[in-house]
């Protein structure tokens, strides 16, 4: 997936991108998951152009990047409240109950350790290309 935005921050080697929605995501159902608080997000994408504050740029996720954060975030948590729940079965409901939820809260941890240590870089969006350079917009 490819959007365009503005660099807002630059830390490091990564941009912090405000993204405007375009008109396929003003027609998206899924438009209020992706900006709940209105029409504009920030997105932390790895700076791979040496992009500046201020500069309209391309970024671009790919399909295995996107499915490997989903995964992470949503599977891992239910992987593990359904071993809790399946474990706590044999020993009542409580129990199973309460090992369900704390295998979810636990699979949450994991999710973000793994995502902080491991994988935060190349989970990432890239930025691709700069479009229009900041000083190029003021003229």
């Amino acid at each position: 997936m490819k959007e365009i935005g503005t660099v807002v921050e630059i830390t490091g080697t990564q941009a912090r991108i405000e993204v405007t929605p375009n008109k396929a995501c003003r027609t998206c159902p899924a438009c209020t998951v992706c900006r709940p608080q209105g029409t504009v997000r920030h997105i932390e994408a790895d700076n791979r152009v040496d992009a500046h504050v201020g500069d309209e740029v391309c970024i671009e996720t790919s399909t295995k990047q996107s499915l490997v954060a989903i995964l992470l975030v949503f599977g891992v948590p239910v992987v593990l409240a359904l071993v809790g729940l399946v474990v706590g079965a044999s020993l009542g409901n409580l129990l199973s109950m309460i090992l369900g939820v704390t295998g979810f809260i636990a699979g949450l941890v994991v999710a973000k350790i793994f995502n902080n240590i491991f994988t935060r870089k190349q989970l990432l969006p890239r930025v691709t290309e700069i479009r229009r350079h900041a000083k190029d917009l003021t003229l």
